[in-house]
């Protein structure tokens, strides 16, 4: 296994191209807490690590490691729903 010099473990991914892993597992991420990481999802290519969360409501979501550190999946959709519930009826009409 090789290391940068900050000390996260490099990838070899084959074609001489090295790729930091960055430890997920047990960080919390706007509403979810990465649990494990798994093997993608069937029909899935590319070289991305999925992770699977549970969310703060109790839900769980499989999602991919980029995702979450780029803030793009904070929750299991239940976020979307919590907001929607909180807005008043004439701000959803427009």
């Amino acid at each position: 296994m090789l290391y940068r010099y900050w000390g996260l473990p490099m990838e070899e991914r084959g074609d001489g191209v090295t790729k930091a892993r960055v430890p997920m597992v047990g960080k919390t991420f706007g509403r979810l807490t990465v649990v494990e990481q798994v093997p993608a999802p069937a029909g899935v290519t590319g070289r991305e690590a999925w992770y699977r969360c549970t969310c703060q409501c109790g839900g769980g979501i499989t999602t991919r490691g980029t995702s979450l550190r780029r803030g793009i999946t904070q929750s299991c959709d239940c976020l979307p729903t919590r907001v929607r519930m909180t807005l008043p009826a004439s701000d959803l009409a427009a």
